[in-house]
């Protein structure tokens, strides 16, 4: 039985095909407030405006950033928040990234930067933070969390980076240094992890890259590759990067109906197992 790969189905992935990251320039505006568990994200406001450094403090000075702006105008959504019961929150704004920090009542003076992924092209950036289970078990045991927006979307590790070592600066200004500082980084977030160990090696005392896209722009030309290849053997065209409101359903329905599904593929279905095997191994 010829059986295709599931990724056939994450092939919208390819509509990534742009490349950007950002650098700083000398200040940055920085907005922040501590709000209590009863506090509402619609009411909370951002307060103690002030002006810091680009470059954070202690090891993570005077590094250079990863990469420059694609000169996106961005807005950006407020990242007032409910902090777990018997934690404080505090949000902000660092140039045009907003991030999130929710410290435990006791803290154990350790804490973890959580990087998201790809976020989509969207103008309007946002703080994506550590998924709940995460989340909960790291105010659980001690952990303050820490999470930027980045200021801008697309696939941007090297802003990423910038932004979450930015970010580190602001916590440190705060809060005091940690005594040990973890990055942790999801997809995309996990090539922030990489480039932050490659670049910054004394910021950070740990890292984890979950699913880590690490492949960089290889990821990009992966997915590209695995849409011309679905298109030339199924016949369906598939207008990337065309703005076109029928990719997903022509990917979620057209597509699959022409290869089949991985257990019963038809004729072109089994065409394209074969060529993805040959081509990749």
């Amino acid at each position: 039985m010829f059986r295709f790969p599931r990724l056939l189905y994450f092939i919208a992935g390819s509509t990534m095909l742009l490349a950007a990251a950002c650098g700083g320039g000398d200040k940055v505006a920085v907005s922040t407030a501590s709000t209590s568990p009863t506090a509402s994200p619609a009411t909370t406001a951002l307060a103690e405006s002030r002006s810091l450094t680009a470059a954070p403090t202690g090891a993570a000075s005077a590094v250079r950033t990863l990469g420059s702006s694609a000169g996106v105008i961005t807005t950006a959504k407020n990242p007032a928040f409910v902090p777990v019961a018997g934690a404080t929150a505090t949000v902000g704004t660092i140039g045009r990234a907003v991030y999130q920090i929710e410290m435990p009542g006791k803290w154990n003076g350790e804490v973890v930067y959580y990087a998201h992924g790809y976020a989509g092209f969207g103008t309007e950036v946002a703080v994506d933070p550590p998924p709940k289970a995460l989340r909960d078990q790291l105010i659980a045991e001690g952990y303050a969390w820490a999470a930027s927006s980045y200021s801008e979307n697309g696939y941007v590790p090297g802003i990423g980076a910038d932004d979450t070592l930015a970010l580190k600066g602001v916590f440190e200004e705060k809060f005091g240094r940690a005594k040990r500082s973890y990055l942790v980084g999801a997809s995309m977030g996990g090539n922030v992890v990489a480039l932050s160990l490659e670049n910054f090696p004394d910021a950070y005392d740990g890292a984890l890259a979950i699913c880590g896209a690490l492949a960089g722009e290889e990821q990009i030309d992966f997915l590209t590759s695995w849409t011309a290849l679905a298109e030339f053997t199924s016949g369906v065209r598939i207008p990337i990067g065309e703005g076109s409101k029928e990719i997903p359903t022509i990917l979620l329905q057209l597509l699959p109906k022409a290869l089949g599904s991985p257990d019963a593929p038809t004729e072109r279905g089994k065409q394209f197992a074969s060529a993805v095997r040959m081509l990749t191994g």
